[in-house]
């Protein structure tokens, strides 16, 4: 297999290992004596079960239940890290402020405190033991050393966060031996992992089992309130769960990946329609994608019920989907 790199040329197999600047993620500061308690409150996720040295998928609903934004939960010694996609940083950081209260809470944008660098391939882990002097001994976990944090992924191939300041990230990048990859490359491996992410285009459309939160650990139905959990819970126990995220691939011309949009990638809420004898229906709409060996890969939320039928990207006549089996078991 092949990657795509930021310009669109075959680029190296995920076998290989590389560095990628993740610039186009946020990363939110949550802190103060009442920080878990807090986002215990807010998130979908058990926030409290979790402890320094762990991290959480988790998502942020409004009171209909609909996902405002999926994060990643790092618990720190002192303090959570949530990261995300850019596009939603001053608008999420805005809104959680009007939660805060009389908590003992702490919210800071620590985008200029914490770039964020993502290590991916089987060697990559030796290569950081190496120079950190130690690693997260199973997907999940993290630590926190020499000023850095470094978070262990689960999904496709050995991956690693690795958020630390500017200067000592740059040392450590140039001190490896990877060599340096693209945010689309690394992002392929998250939609091959499974992986939601909502932008601003998908935000407060989908309840988090949509995403299939419940199975990568993101939802949690034995915790207390949080904004939209009635909703979220009556979807689980009524079992009317008419949509899901999918992995899927769909081969593209290069004409057909220049009509996408400007950079060849099909966009966020891009529609999915189903040929039916009395028309088009459209069934979902893209989460994710990017190019990959001769055309895309995607994440999609689809209706379950055409998703054993012939699905097409972007109209009717768009390129056929191919949907391919998730690295996870998903609720029936």
């Amino acid at each position: 297999m092949t990657e795509p790199s930021a310009t669109g040329h075959k680029a190296r197999d995920p076998a290989d290992d590389f560095i990628a600047d993740l610039g186009d993620l946020a990363v939110l500061r949550v802190g103060g004596e009442d920080a878990a308690d807090f986002l215990a409150g807010q998130l979908t996720s058990d926030v409290r079960a979790v402890r320094p040295g762990q991290s959480q998928l988790a998502a942020w609903c409004n009171p209909k239940g609909r996902v405002i934004v999926v994060c990643r939960v790092l618990c720190l010694v002192d303090q959570h890290l949530l990261i995300f996609p850019d596009d939603l940083a001053e608008d999420t950081l805005t809104r959680l402020k009007r939660y805060v209260l009389r908590s003992r809470v702490e919210l800071s944008d620590e985008r200029t405190r914490w770039v964020t660098t993502g290590y991916a391939g089987p060697g990559v882990g030796a290569v950081l033991r190496e120079r950190l002097g130690a690693l997260p001994e199973r997907p999940g976990g993290l630590i926190e050393v020499a000023g850095f944090v470094v978070v262990a992924l689960a999904g496709y191939g050995p991956r690693y966060l690795v958020l630390g300041a500017a200067e000592s990230v740059r040392a450590l990048r140039e001190a490896a031996v990877p060599a340096l990859g693209s945010a689309p490359a690394w992002r392929v491996l998250e939609i091959l992992s499974g992986v939601p992410v909502i932008h601003r285009a998908t935000s407060e459309t989908y309840l988090p089992q949509m995403l299939n939160l419940e199975a990568l650990g993101g939802l949690s139905f034995q915790k207390g309130c949080y904004p939209g959990q009635e909703v979220i819970a009556r979807l689980k126990y009524r079992g009317d769960i008419k949509r899901r995220m999918f992995l899927a691939g769909a081969k593209l011309d290069d004409a057909q990946l220049d009509d996408t949009k400007g950079d060849g990638v099909p966009t966020a809420g891009q529609p999915l329609f189903q040929r039916l004898w009395d028309g088009p229906y459209k069934a979902g709409e893209v989460l994710a994608a990017e190019r990959h060996q001769d055309g895309v890969a995607l994440l999609a939320v689809i209706d379950i019920a055409a998703s054993d039928q012939s699905l097409h990207l972007g109209d009717p006549g768009g390129p056929a989907l191919s949907l391919m089996p998730l690295p996870y078991a998903v609720p029936g």
